[in-house]
């Protein structure tokens, strides 16, 4: 019973790491590409990934996405960024 948890503990890990990873890259092709560079849509893309990725990794790491609303700086990819970030600080951190 207990490997049964344990294997059902790391699926949910590993769903949520790819989810958190899809959603970081897709926002941060956007900005590379323009589309997050537009006024109101950017600042909304970069809302709905703040509090997608705030829901996946906390609150600890949703402070450096305040670099995604400075002006000029949407094109460094922040969110993959942070996400690499907390997933090596999960996974590696013992």
């Amino acid at each position: 019973m207990n490997a049964w948890i344990n294997s059902l503990r790391k699926s949910v890990s590993e769903r949520k790491w790819f989810l958190a990873f899809g959603v970081a890259l897709v926002n941060d092709a956007l900005d590379l590409a323009g589309i997050g560079s537009i006024p109101i849509i950017g600042d909304v893309l970069d809302l709905a990934s703040s509090m997608i990725l705030w829901r996946f990794l906390g609150k600890n790491y949703s402070v450096p996405t305040v670099l995604e609303f400075v002006p000029g700086l949407d094109f460094l990819p922040t969110y993959t960024s942070i996400v690499v970030l907390a997933y090596y600080r999960e996974e590696y951190s013992d």
